[in-house]
């Protein structure tokens, strides 16, 4: 008796260690999922559960943002969950005293914004490999989040470590490689690689360093050059405009290990299978706050941020967030940046920046893309706004043709400031430079309350014979030491000339005037978008700007060189040295950190940027479309001490 209670024990141990070991509360990487009525698409701050009902999700939980979640799209009776191996999974429900059967309440929470609100919850439940779990959620708010959900499908696929790669359909026309547009996959492509998805790197650059699925597949590496491992079995050829590459197959029985990937020299090579996906990318640089949900189409734009009379930040970007039409997504945090709560969204407003004043906020730009000068207000803290009607609610011109950035605003001498141009008289990015300015008490919504300075037009010989002057433009009004208003412009070269230009205006904000012989100065980072303001405890002018490495050199043109943040100061707006570098990526090809508006918080910089990156989906298709929008904090900028990072 005494040796079957020793067995009994020691057999309720190993149960007991066993599953412990078996899920280590580790969470699913990737979940199946079987059932009408729900779509995949992509969480964040602003989602919606229920995809024909305007409610959204806020205050997201961080580690939450950019999972894989059901949105739901019609009638959901019934869906079945199950794992490739033993993990929890997460669901999003609401908050019940009661709990749901087999589920764990965590104390992660968050909000479904119907009227009134719905405290959501997330909740885990353990999952066995292979065993379904039905669920039915009788009309209630609810989705299931994971890094990967597969949707109705029995595809294979495949996780990618290492390297810098994109996803793509493998399909006639397709480019294979980044930065290549040579070898394209011609009309001979094999019928059993139809419609694969291939992880593509740069040419010449190995496509990742190891892959595994969670079942035995097969998978394809085509290469311009040789594999010597017995495993990978010689198939045909994939065809393409340049020449053919060889196809090689690989039987893969180990679901859920990682194999090491052929590393093949100098050799260019894709990997190709069912579905690909991007396993821990490298870390995003940055707090994101927004993602795109198609980066391949949808990117992120209009960065702008503004620290609100009470303290919290508010943040905004534009995109077409649920694949229709561009709108301004504002969130806001209440706890310096850490966390960010949807707030609401505009249509209708491109180009544009927040300021305060008399404890509202102003969101100022024009009716989207280049168009009439717009500005709105609210009242309660970002949440309600005006809407730009006709002139006297804030539709400032009559003209079609203007065009900003989220660059300062300032105040100075009862006024306010704000730099736009117009592209009258020869359209497109002819830019002519600008100024407008209203008295602080007018109502600001009233267009006749603003003054417009002259337009004041580029031009191309001011550099002289070698560089063409090709555009002034997203200009920011600063106050200059003297106490004159002036407009300071990224100078467009398309080389590596870093310029900015400096125009200067009469006390009334009518009269301009600029001379290319003193008023283009260098500026770390003068070829993109910056943003300057003056900081009344050092009594210097700063920016955050997209300086040229020379390591960077031939990557791309100067325009569109943006993957490195650098810290510079000025006394006098026209002798600006670098105080620190902020952020740098070797890559300026696929990764940016761009268009960023700032503020100063105390002795911190806080800044929000669109941002290129890495993600599980892959690359954007170039650096200047952006896939997220994030927020980051500098801190001690003046204490800040330039090192070669």
């Amino acid at each position: 008796m005494k040796r079957i209670i020793q067995y009994l024990s020691m057999f309720i141990s190993l149960f007991v260690i066993y599953s412990f070991q078996s899920y280590k509360n580790d969470d699913s990487q990737l979940v199946f999922v079987r059932g009408e009525g729900v779509e995949v698409c992509i969480f964040q701050n602003g989602s919606r559960i229920f995809q024909h009902e305007n409610a959204r999700i806020s205050e997201i939980p961080q580690v939450l943002f950019g999972k894989d979640y059901l949105i739901v799209t019609g009638k959901v009776a019934q869906l079945e969950f199950s794992v490739a191996e033993d993990a929890q999974i997460t669901l999003l429900l609401p908050f019940s005293e009661k709990g749901y059967k087999g589920m764990t309440l965590t104390e992660m929470n968050c909000y479904f914004l119907e009227k009134p609100a719905v405290e959501m919850r997330v909740y885990k439940k353990k999952m066995r490999a292979g065993k379904v779990w039905k669920f039915n959620p009788q009309g209630m708010p609810f989705t299931l989040l994971a890094p990967v959900i597969l949707l109705n499908s029995d595809k294979a696929l495949l996780e990618v470590m290492g390297g810098m790669i994109d996803i793509d359909t493998l399909k006639q026309g397709k480019n294979l490689f980044l930065k290549d547009k040579k070898t394209i996959v011609t009309d001979l492509l094999p019928d059993y690689l139809q419609q694969f998805c291939f992880a593509k790197p740069l040419p010449n650059m190995p496509v990742a360093d190891s892959v595994r699925c969670y079942k035995a597949c097969e998978f394809y590496m085509a290469t311009t050059g040789t594999i010597n491992d017995s495993k990978w079995q010689k198939q045909d050829f994939l065809a393409t405009e340049t020449g053919s590459m060889q196809l090689y197959r690989y039987a893969y029985n180990t679901p859920g290990k990682w194999i090491e990937l052929p590393q093949i020299g100098n050799a260019s090579s894709i990997l190709i299978g069912e579905d690909i996906r991007i396993y821990q990318p490298p870390a995003l640089l940055g707090t994101p706050i927004c993602i795109s949900t198609n980066q391949d189409k949808h990117y992120i734009t209009d960065p702008t941020v503004v620290i609100l009379p009470g303290g919290e930040y508010l943040a905004a970007c534009k995109s077409r967030f649920d694949g229709e039409n561009s709108v301004v997504r504002i969130l806001k945090s209440k706890d310096k940046g850490i966390t960010w709560s949807y707030v609401t969204e505009l249509s209708a407003v491109g180009f544009f920046n927040f300021f305060v004043l008399n404890k509202s906020v102003y969101l100022m730009g024009t009716k989207g893309g280049f168009n009439q000068i717009v500005i709105l207000r609210s009242d309660d803290g970002g949440q309600t706004w005006t809407s730009p009607t006709d002139s006297r609610n804030g539709l400032l011109s009559e003209a079609k043709s203007y065009h900003s950035a989220s660059t300062a605003t300032v105040f100075h001498n009862g006024r306010v400031w704000r730099a736009m141009e117009d592209n009258i008289p020869l359209g497109k990015r002819f830019f002519r430079a600008l100024v407008m300015s209203a008295p602080i008490a007018s109502d600001l919504l009233e267009a006749a309350n603003w003054t417009f300075s002259e337009a004041l037009p580029y031009e191309r010989v001011w550099l002289g014979d070698s560089v063409a002057f090709n555009g002034w433009y997203e200009g920011n009004v600063v106050v200059s030491p003297d106490g004159e208003i002036v407009n300071m412009l990224r100078v467009e070269t398309y080389k590596y000339n870093e310029n900015a230009a400096i125009i200067h205006y009469s006390k009334d904000g009518k009269k301009a005037s600029f001379d290319p012989r003193t008023d283009i100065v260098p500026f770390p980072g003068g070829e993109k978008k910056f943003t300057v303001y003056f900081d009344s405890v050092s009594h210097k002018y700063w920016t955050l700007s997209n300086m040229i490495f020379k390591e960077d050199y031939g990557m791309e043109h100067g325009g569109l060189i943006r993957n490195r943040l650098v810290l510079s100061y000025s006394p006098d707006l026209y002798h600006w040295d670098v105080k620190d570098i902020l952020i740098s990526h070797p890559d300026a090809h696929f990764h940016a950190y761009q268009y960023v508006d700032w503020r100063i918080d105390g002795d911190d910089i806080i800044a929000v940027a669109r941002t290129a990156s890495d993600s599980p989906r892959g690359l954007s298709p170039r650096q200047h479309d952006a896939n997220y929008l994030t927020f980051h904090r500098f801190t001690d900028f003046r204490k800040r001490i330039y090192t070669s990072k």
